[in-house]
């Protein structure tokens, strides 16, 4: 029982600080140190419609920033939108993101491992 208070408490606290950073966002729209941890905390919540959103507009914000298109890919496949989790994960890759085995790690990328073009995709990412 002391295990769901704690995490209801995690949940209504994520959420405040979402509807926090939300508020600041709509003032400051192109404020990336805003936008990224709305984007993940949204994910987090399950809330991926959103994250998306957070996600495209980080994109339009940074369009050469690897780690921005390396989220972007996790929102999609979060979304079960393979191929355009794909297409953000090339993205990221042509813009220099390196760190193939995080992946493979990364659960939000889960729907991508068994994805044949996706393993090609790795292989030549670690290849260089």
């Amino acid at each position: 029982m002391r295990k769901n208070r704690t995490e209801l408490k995690k949940q209504r606290d994520r959420e405040i600080e979402i509807n926090f950073l939300a508020g600041v966002s709509r003032r400051l729209p192109e404020n990336v140190q805003v936008l990224r941890p709305l984007a993940g905390m949204l994910n987090l919540q399950g809330r991926y419609e959103d994250g998306l959103q957070a996600d495209l507009q980080l994109a339009r914000l940074r369009p050469r920033d690897s780690e921005v298109w390396y989220n972007l890919g996790c929102s999609y496949a979060l979304l079960k939108r393979s191929a355009d989790a794909m297409d953000a994960l090339q993205q990221a890759i042509d813009f220099g993101y390196t760190n193939i085995h995080q992946m493979f790690k990364d659960q939000d990328l889960k729907i991508l491992w068994q994805n044949h073009a996706f393993l090609e995709m790795a292989g030549r990412a670690s290849r260089g």
